[in-house]
C-alpha cells in the first residue's frame, strides 16, 4: 500500500501490485507529512492544511466521513494551525 495525499483535497491509496488506487478520501487538505495508516491497512490519520481542518481518523472502509475530528484547541475561538506533521504511534 501506498497513501498520497495534497492541496488538491484528495488522499489516494493505491495497491502497488496492480498500480490502481484502491480507496479515495476527500476532504483534508494534506500539507507537509500530514497523513499516516495503521499497519493493518483499514485507518487512515491526515492533517489539515491551510484550512485548519485539525487531524482526522479515517475508516477506510466508508471515507464518506471521519471517524473522528481533533481540533488542536477546541475551546479556542482562534483560527486552528495548519498541521505540517502527524503519526500513528
Amino acid at each position: 500500500m501506498l497513501y498520497s495525499g495534497g492541496w488538491d483535497r484528495n488522499v489516494k491509496v493505491w495497491d502497488l501490485r496492480s498500480q490502481s488506487v484502491t480507496h479515495n478520501v476527500y476532504g483534508p487538505m494534506i500539507s507537509g507529512d500530514s497523513v499516516d495508516m495503521t499497519d493493518n491497512g483499514k485507518t487512515l490519520l491526515t492533517g489539515g492544511g491551510t484550512s485548519g481542518e485539525g487531524l482526522q481518523v479515517w475508516d477506510l472502509r466508508n471515507t464518506d466521513t471521519p471517524l473522528l475530528n481533533i481540533k488542536w484547541s477546541p475551546h479556542s475561538n482562534l483560527p486552528q494551525p495548519s498541521i505540517n506533521s502527524c503519526r500513528f504511534i
